[in-house]
């Protein structure tokens, strides 16, 4: 039932933009207010993604025969509508469980997404990716700059230039607002009446029956054909120039949206069944004028060399282990022939991969020993300080852990991924009270996002203090988006017994500061 909620929620964010790549809406769970972010003046909207804009080529947009940013559709939708409905589908994948509930591998897809949003026509928006556990070949953008790389088209990449290639896809499909264009030209479809739509599917996979569930597809399905929003030929070309545009300007080699596209459709578009064919193809239709098309740019672009991602490989190998789709001795099979097929770097990863199957399949002195390893190798590489103290952790040897993540961390005292991989083993080892120290500066410098908010709400419950849990639990709705949800948590948090005059006079603030902002919101509500 997990997976057809994810399948749920993602058919809903392909509603609207159905054939050319898969952009969505949901709409607040029942007894959550939708306020907009721009009125809760205590919350400011993620920081955009900015960066050096230069082009390592001296090649600007012109160069390259580019449109210019589309702004039709400002009228139907605005930025900050799509923000909102954006960061609500994003609230239901992390809802479900289905956002990959991992640092190094979401620290890892934000970083590239940064080198990307940060080269692209527009900076200034917000952008945000995100990794999901979801085999599917698939890449799915959401209003507002959200981004969802399915971990299927991830494990299909072969190195960090085609899955930067995928990503500049859909950020130029971003940066061009494809959605609010469609919008436009839908005039007989108000935008009303597809969020109403997906409400019903939203509110339908959280139903513990399947028939009701598939039901609910079946009825959007019939809805769709006669009210299809699909990208144009025009849109998916736009989308493919403007993203090998940023893709250049980031320095990642053109080639790499060539080959993946190309690998896509040599190897699948024979296929019949729509069972059979990955859903990017569907979504993302590709043909030979297309395909020439793509070699034909790339060709033209000269983006300097450089060394294959040593993060790239060390990812994939991790999310590689992580996988459920075959036996633990399976996988320990294709990483111990990795090692010994690989060479240079590559066979690093496969060692990597294989230490972190070792841990899942508790086997623990050879994980340990692995890590071991790598980590005295490469003594700079954070990942395999971060396998070596999770895996004495998990093997009941927590004073050498805490020793190996405090070392780790004097060395990398920046590193968030450290900071929360090892607050995380604090908690599970009994020691709620040291991850409290650790994660308060992380959240104080407004670091770690929702992520750590939540594990600081889990620390402060697990050390017994639920006043102060139901605080920062209430800090994470607002992060996410959900007001209502925090006001609740402030009120509880209010009511505990044997809170101190500090905090009552802290939680009433915020309280107020929250219920302000959102009377205001939806003061203005009312007058749109």
């Amino acid at each position: 039932m997990e997976r057809l909620t994810l399948k749920l929620s993602l058919f809903a964010a392909g509603i609207l933009l159905g054939a050319g790549v898969a952009v969505g809406a949901s709409v607040p769970a029942a007894g959550t207010a939708n306020i907009p972010l721009s009125t809760l003046r205590d919350l400011q909207a993620p920081t955009p993604d900015q960066g050096n804009l230069a082009n390592p080529n001296g090649q600007s947009s012109s160069d390259f025969n580019l449109p210019q940013i589309g702004t039709a559709g400002g009228d139907v939708i605005t930025p900050q509508q799509e923000y909102e409905i954006g960061l609500q589908v994003i609230n239901e994948l992390r809802d479900a469980g289905v956002i990959l509930d991992d640092p190094l591998l979401q620290q890892y897809i934000q970083d590239v997404g940064h080198q990307l949003s940060s080269h692209s026509d527009n900076p200034t928006l917000n952008f945000g990716y995100y990794l999901i556990d979801d085999d599917d070949i698939n890449a799915t953008t959401l209003p507002g700059g959200f981004i969802v790389v399915n971990s299927g088209l991830f494990l299909l990449t072969d190195n960090e230039d085609e899955l930067a290639g995928v990503m500049a896809h859909e950020t130029g499909h971003v940066t061009q607002r494809h959605l609010s264009r469609q919008l436009e030209d839908q005039q007989d479809q108000t935008f009303v009446n597809i969020a109403t739509m997906l409400a019903a599917i939203l509110a339908a996979s959280r139903t513990n029956d399947p028939d009701v569930a598939m039901g609910a597809i079946a009825t959007a399905q019939g809805s769709i054909i006669q009210h299809q929003i699909n990208y144009t030929r025009g849109d998916e070309s736009e989308a493919d120039r403007v993203g090998m545009a940023t893709l250049a300007r980031a320095g990642f080699q053109p080639q790499g949206m060539v080959d993946f596209f190309g690998k896509l459709h040599s190897t699948f578009s024979s296929l019949n069944g729509l069972d059979k064919i990955p859903e990017f193809l569907l979504d993302h239709p590709l043909d030979l004028t297309r395909m020439a098309d793509l070699q034909n740019r790339a060709d033209q672009l000269k983006v300097p060399e450089r060394p294959e991602s040593r993060s790239y490989a060390l990812m994939k190998a991790r999310l590689m282990s992580m996988q459920n789709n075959d036996t633990t001795d399976k996988m320990l099979a294709y990483f111990k022939s990795g090692v010994d097929t690989s060479k240079g770097w590559d066979q690093v990863a496969m060692r990597y991969g294989l230490a972190l199957t070792y841990q899942k399949a508790l086997d623990y002195p050879d994980a340990i020993a692995l890590m071991q390893s790598l980590a005295n190798e490469y003594d700079d590489v954070i990942p395999f300080r971060i396998g070596l103290a999770d895996a004495e952790m998990h093997a009941g040897k927590v004073p050498e852990a805490i020793g190996t993540y405090a070392a780790a961390l004097r060395l990398f005292p920046d590193s968030t991924p450290l900071i929360l991989s090892y607050a995380g083993d604090l908690i599970d080892a009994g020691k709620p009270a040291n991850a409290v120290d650790l994660l308060t500066p992380l959240v104080s410098a407004k670091r770690g996002g929702p992520d750590a908010l939540r594990l600081l709400a889990k620390a402060y419950e697990k050390k017994g203090d639920s006043a102060d849990s139901h605080y920062f639990m209430s800090e994470y709705y607002l992060a996410n988006g959900l007001p209502a949800a925090a006001v609740d948590q402030l009120r509880i948090a209010l009511a505990t017994p044997g809170i101190n005059n500090v905090q009552r006079q802290r939680y009433n603030a915020r309280l107020h500061r929250v219920e302000e902002a959102a009377k205001e919101a939806r003061k203005e509500q009312r007058q749109q």
